[in-house]
C-alpha cells in the first residue's frame, strides 16, 4: 500500500512544482502584455515571498531531500546487491537446445518481507 501510494505522489509533486513554474511564466508575460510593468512586479512580488522564507527552512529542506536522496540510493544498492546474492536466475530447460533462454524479472528487494 505504502509503496504503491509513494509511486503516486513523488512523480505528481515534480508535475505539480513544474507546473507551478510554467504557470507563473505564463502569468508574468500574460500580465506583462497586457499591462506593461506588472509582470515585471507579479516577479518581484513571488520573488520576494521567496526572500522572506528564512534561511534555516531552505537549510533544513535540503538536508531532508539530501538524505532522501542517500537513503534511496543506499536502499537500492543493498537490494539490488541482495537480489543478485541471493535470488540466483533459474536455467530451466538446461539439456533442451530448443527450449528459449528467458530469465526472470529481478524483484530488487520489493517484495521481502
Amino acid at each position: 500500500m505504502l509503496e504503491a501510494l509513494r509511486d503516486f505522489i513523488r512523480p505528481i509533486a515534480v508535475a505539480a512544482l513544474i507546473a507551478m513554474l510554467l504557470i507563473g511564466a505564463a502569468v508574468a508575460g500574460a500580465l506583462e502584455a497586457l499591462f506593461p510593468g506588472s509582470g515585471i512586479a507579479f516577479t518581484n512580488g513571488v520573488a520576494g515571498w521567496f526572500r522572506a522564507i528564512p534561511g534555516d527552512f531552505y537549510n533544513l529542506a535540503l538536508a531532508a531531500l539530501l538524505g532522501y536522496a542517500g537513503a534511496r540510493t543506499v536502499e537500492k544498492a543493498v537490494a539490488t546487491h541482495a537480489t543478485a546474492k541471493y535470488d540466483q536466475p533459474t536455467r530451466s530447460n538446461v539439456d533442451d537446445p530448443d527450449a528459449p533462454r528467458t530469465m526472470p524479472h529481478p524483484t530488487y528487494g520489493k517484495d521481502r518481507r
